[in-house]
């Protein structure tokens, strides 16, 4: 009993008040009772609390009150119950009740207990009769025809019990052995044992459950007829308001059916055995299913392997085909038709789909109602593989552009495909039957039969025809041809393959013209291209020869400045009469000395600049020490570290100059960034590495780096990203020809850290190592 409730009624109140607590097996015992409602009811309030309404008031059900309380105890939704009367052993009287749902869950019923005169009474009470006539003769006519049925009929109550029996017709009662009142208030495991009846009441609560219809089969066994298949429906019952109150069943007897199925499936696996076909048979009322052992061994299953659902099929059907199947299946049905025929994909136990050929024969009942089908379904993968292959080969050759006809052995045509009447201007259904010789020119017959000699000495031949439009404009063709063979190989025709070479032909004779006068034009262009590369190098020359007076103004600049310093000495000891032979020696000794060091200077120059005939083998370390001497002057006037890592002993075949050339193009770029960008702690690094194989220089600086829209640009031909005053665009793009074309090397550029880094990958000369 509820803890929670506060009386909430007076005894002096007018009108019968009483409370209720629904219980967990949907019964309802009294809470409370007011003193109206111990007068109207005759009995005390304390033999109520406490006990279920069911026991106090039997009349309550029989009345339709107890449904409205199940109801609203359910729904939470207000109830007017109008006038009925109520009676039992002890009370008889009128009754009109409004029963509703507290908050903390308690049945509120407030009633009236209405008093009529004999007169109203009696109206009414005839009232009643003429329903109850009207009422039992319904319930004769109903009962009568549930009775005509050979059908067994049954329906129990969830709503009260769980699952006791509240009706059934005779067939049924023939079935258990009892009489209908016999059978009512009855449970399936008092009338089918442990077992059975365990098993039909969790079968029920699955379909209340789910409130779904469940067809199923078993076998039955009558008293003193033997057993018997039973197909079963079962659906949830429904009220006049479509509340679920239990379950109505209908069995029928299906045993000849089943006999005659078993029948027609031994007969069709006789048939068929041997054969990669294999019977079926589908039982539409529970889904169940049969196949035959040659059914499992056609998909790659042992006997029995598979479970006996109509699932076992439908899992491994092709997605694709299976809507199809079953859109057939319920066609065939509503037009009430027998036979049906599939043609469908089935996945093989080894994971691979065959072709399966569906044949069945649908069976109806009494009532044209379907309830089986059998049938058989063959393998016909090999079959179906073959007709694909045609079917596709049609299509292609109906779909190319080119022409494809096929002829008999005597030169008929027998097949005109799409790009043929393209081609030809014919339509297929007008030029077959006829020669081939009305689509070529009548002198070109010696020529096509020495081409058939070839073809049937060699089962092929090429040749370039001419073949005739409808219109008869003639058009140049590249014609193959093939024999056409049998299942035996026997020749029974011809296959032309042929296309449409006509504009081909055009080209080829302007292109034979064109080829007359290109040496002549390829010459000029040749010679158009010497003369831009001459004028190229004569430009990166001229910038040479700047950067070299350049390089020597600075090398000569301190022995110069001695060189004046000791000429302004040599006066001044002249006019101090101070000139002796003293002073002549040491000014002949030291101007010397500064006029050998300019001669080394331009010693140096002529050689590192002086070009080079031969390759040779050299040390490129050396290399890059005299390109670091030439530039060291200028680097340092502007502050320039230089830091150098390298490797030594890193000898290479090719040319010294030009590559010392090509490295001083490189270090006066990064000069010219570093002091263009302002940098304040400028820093040019050199790296000397080598592996195995290959020698690995690289030039980094600290300038900024190059842009991003210029990075891939820097070793074409005229371009800089310098001022007009400071760059002509030829130095890395000589560079590049020097190390890529004249030193089979690599060289390449990117951002790196702070600044641009060139890196060039050369050869290593093993045999120095």
């Amino acid at each position: 009993m509820s803890n929670n409730y506060q009386p909430l009624l007076l005894d002096d109140m007018p009108i019968n008040i009483a409370i209720y607590e629904m219980t967990s097996d949907e019964n309802f015992i009294f809470v409370d009772f007011n003193k109206q409602a111990e007068i109207t009811e005759n009995i005390s309030k304390d033999k109520l609390i406490g006990k279920r309404v069911t026991d106090v008031f039997p009349g309550v059900k029989s009345l339709g009150l107890f449904d409205v309380l199940l109801r609203v105890g359910k729904t939470g939704k207000e109830e007017l119950f109008n006038l009925g009367l109520y009676e039992d052993q002890r009370i008889s009287g009128w009754r009109k009740n409004r029963v509703s749902r507290l908050e903390n869950g308690l049945i509120f019923v407030s009633y009236e207990n209405l008093e009529y005169e004999d007169d109203e009474i009696k109206t009414y009470a005839q009232q009643l009769d003429t329903k109850n006539k009207e009422l039992d003769y319904q319930y004769g006519i109903l009962n009568s025809v549930l009775n005509s049925t050979p059908d067994l009929i049954f329906y129990k109550d969830y709503l009260n019990h769980s699952g006791r029996y509240i009706g059934c017709n005779e067939a049924f009662e023939k079935f258990v052995g009892k009489k209908e009142k016999d059978i009512i208030g009855k449970i399936d495991i008092e009338l089918f044992g442990e077992n059975v009846g365990s098993f039909f009441h969790a079968e029920d609560k699955k379909i209340l459950d789910r409130n779904i219809t469940v067809i199923s089969k078993e076998w039955a066994e009558y008293p003193n007829k033997g057993k018997v298949l039973l197909s079963t429906s079962k659906t949830p019952l429904k009220d006049k308001s479509h509340n679920t109150i239990g379950i109505l069943g209908i069995s029928r007897d299906i045993t000849q059916d089943h006999e005659k199925a078993e029948e027609l499936k031994n007969r069709m696996e006789l048939a068929l055995l041997g054969n990669s076909a294999g019977v079926y048979e589908w039982y539409m009322l529970d889904n169940s299913a049969y196949y035959s052992p040659q059914w499992m061994n056609m998909l790659g299953y042992k006997d029995n392997e598979l479970p006996p659902q109509l699932s076992t099929w439908q899992d491994r059907v092709h997605p694709d085909d299976i809507e199809e199947i079953m859109l057939n299946v319920q066609k065939t049905i509503e037009a009430k038709q027998t036979n049906i025929e599939i043609l469908h994909r089935l996945k093989h136990k080894d994971g691979n789909w065959i072709w399966a050929l569906g044949r069945g024969l649908i069976r109806y009942n009494e009532q044209s109602m379907p309830y089986s089908m059998v049938g058989v379904h063959t393998d016909i993968t090999e079959q179906r593989v073959l007709e694909l292959q045609h079917k596709q080969q049609a299509q292609i050759i109906e779909q190319i552009h080119d022409s494809v006809i096929s002829t008999d052995m005597e030169g008929n045509i027998t097949s005109f495909n799409h790009g043929s009447e393209v081609l030809l201007d014919y339509k297929a259904d007008e030029i077959i039957g006829s020669h081939i010789s009305k689509i070529y020119l009548e002198e070109d017959s010696e020529k096509l039969n020495r081409s058939l000699e070839v073809l049937r000495r060699d089962g092929g031949s090429n040749l370039e025809f001419q073949l005739v439009k409808k219109s008869g404009e003639v058009i140049d063709a590249n014609l193959s041809l093939s024999l056409l063979k049998d299942e035996k190989d026997n020749p029974i025709g011809m296959i032309g393959y042929a296309q449409d070479i006509t504009e081909r032909k055009k080209v080829e004779d302007e292109i034979f013209n064109i080829n007359k006068n290109l040496l002549s034009i390829v010459k000029e262009e040749v010679e158009k291209n010497r003369e831009k590369d001459k004028l190229m190098l004569q430009q990166r020359r001229l910038a040479q020869m700047g950067e070299m007076l350049n390089m020597i103004s600075h090398q000569w600049k301190q022995p110069l400045n001695n060189l004046s310093i000791l000429s302004q000495a040599l006066v001044l000891k002249y006019q101090l009469n101070e000139l002796d032979d003293t002073e002549i020696d040491y000014f002949n000794s030291n101007t010397s000395k500064q006029i050998a060091q300019m001669l080394d200077t331009i010693n140096d120059f002529r050689s590192f600049f002086k070009p080079q005939k031969d390759k040779k083998v050299f040390n490129i370390t050396e290399t890059i020490g005299h390109a670091v001497g030439i530039l060291l002057p200028i680097f340092k006037k502007e502050n320039i570290i230089l830091n150098l890592s390298l490797s030594e002993n890193c000898y290479i075949y090719g040319y010294s100059n030009e590559l010392g050339q090509g490295l001083i193009n490189i270090l006066n770029n990064a000069k010219d960034a570093l002091i263009e960008n302002d940098i304040e702690d400028k820093r040019i690094d050199i790296t000397l590495s080598h592996d195995a194989q290959d020698i690995h220089l690289a030039v980094s600086d600290n300038a900024g780096g190059i842009p991003d829209y210029a990075i891939d640009k820097v070793f074409d031909p005229y371009f800089s990203t310098k001022n007009e005053k400071h760059g002509t665009g030829i130095g890395l793009y000589m560079c590049k020809i020097i190390i890529e074309e004249h030193m089979n090397g690599k060289i390449s550029v990117y951002n790196k850290n702070s600044g641009a880094s060139i890196e060039v990958t050369l050869s290593l000369y093993l045999d120095k190592i």
